[in-house]
């Protein structure tokens, strides 16, 4: 399977981005957020549980301007 990657720089900044990925059973089109890479304020949480659409209409309130990527899974099974 391939993806594509975000590349993180080694430059010392600070990168974050949203990650949806799918959830574990495989049986069904749900899928959850995650916020990846280093937090900033221990409070946050962007994790979201549900189908992709739904997933997707919450963060597009509450992401705070960080970049999101889909796992290529959640979009095959938000297709069936």
């Amino acid at each position: 399977m391939s993806a594509e990657l975000i590349p993180f720089p080694c430059d010392g900044r600070t990168v974050r981005a949203i990650v949806v990925i799918p959830d574990g059973s495989g049986e069904s089109d749900a899928c959850c957020s995650k916020l990846g890479g280093f937090p900033l304020h221990e409070d946050e949480d962007l994790s979201f549980y549900g189908p992709l659409w739904w997933v997707m209409m919450m963060l597009k309130d509450h992401r705070m301007g960080l970049p999101v990527r889909v796992h290529p899974e959640c979009e095959r099974r938000a297709c069936r």
